[in-house]
């Protein structure tokens, strides 16, 4: 007999777009999982065509990639322009004094109504692949999209901590099983491995912008020159500088205004840890056994090879 939990985990395994087994609002669509919070099939159908504009600017990536911490950056080069240029009255609250859940929308999880009341020029997030980001295909969109990337195996040891331990739900999924999951192709969200190769293929689009989670951590004065740059703003080293300061990963962990476990979303999250962890690179090798590690490099290596997408595995 199984246990209970482990019982739990391989009826998740075993879930299909006809499946009713699904575990803690989970759902399906377009044939792919994905968690509570995103819009059911029918209500995400009216985000596919999310109106976009030329000042809009997409945060995209697979979860747990370093979106907060782009979308941070994003905010703060749109606040500094708008300070430079004398457009911030007095009536106007900055950005970086708004909760980041108010300054910034998902579509795929808020809806186009909120999508349109946010601030301009909007800030946007999503984690859908690139067939499926509201506002229809991004390189044929007036908008900016900035895609981020990060090591793999990074992302599974964080991916499975957040929606796995950090977010409440009645139903435990072990890392082993979750490993198995995202080697596999078929987590929350859907392959890590077809997300990114998708981006990839529209590298070259003048309006998408691909960044590294490691390429930040190793210069993120570099990170923010060349976001600031693709956004069309041209920003002196002190600007620079002093956006770098508020985008460390300590002072934005202390920012309450940086964390969804103090925004309206508050609710979801287990109050015996913090949104975010640690915001390192390499974390992996805490947690992969060796065999784990030989599993995901055969996978990863018959995926990846030939695409020109290197991550040093």
């Amino acid at each position: 007999m199984f246990p209970v939990g482990r019982l739990q985990s391989l009826f998740f395994l075993m879930s299909t777009p006809n499946s009713d087994v699904l575990l803690d609002g989970d759902h399906f669509v377009n044939g792919i999982l994905f968690p509570d919070p995103v819009l059911r099939e029918e209500e995400y159908k009216k985000v596919l065509d999310f109106p976009l504009q030329s000042d809009d600017t997409f945060v995209t990536s697979y979860p747990k990639s370093g979106t907060i911490w782009t979308v941070s950056q994003v905010k703060l080069i749109k606040e500094k322009v708008q300070e430079l240029s004398g457009s911030i009255s007095g009536a106007t609250v900055p950005l970086s004094k708004m909760h980041l859940a108010d300054s910034a929308c998902w579509p795929e999880e808020d809806g186009k109504e909120l999508g349109m009341a946010i601030p301009y020029p909007r800030t946007l997030g999503s984690h859908m692949p690139y067939h499926m980001v509201p506002g229809g295909e991004p390189h044929k969109s007036p908008a900016k999209y900035i895609y981020v990337m990060r090591n793999p195996k990074d992302v599974s040891i964080s991916f499975h901590h957040y929606f796995y331990v950090v977010i409440k739900r009645k139903n435990e999924i072990k890392f082993d099983d979750y490993f198995e999951m995202f080697v596999n192709g078929n987590p929350l969200y859907g392959s890590w491995f077809d997300h990114v190769l998708q981006w990839w293929e529209h590298r070259d689009a003048s309006n998408i912008l691909i960044v590294r989670f490691e390429e930040m951590k190793k210069d993120l004065h570099k990170s923010i020159r060349t976001i600031s740059q693709f956004m069309g703003h041209n920003l002196d080293e002190s600007t620079i500088n002093a956006i770098a300061e508020e985008c460390t990963f300590d002072r934005m962990k202390a920012n309450p205004l940086l964390n969804l476990d103090t925004s309206r979303f508050g609710k979801k999250y287990n109050k015996d840890y913090t949104y975010m962890r640690k915001g390192v690179v390499g974390d992996w090798k805490n947690h992969l056994s060796p065999e784990q590690t030989a599993k995901f490099d055969a996978v990863y290596h018959k995926k990846i090879d030939g695409s020109g997408l290197d991550f040093g595995i």
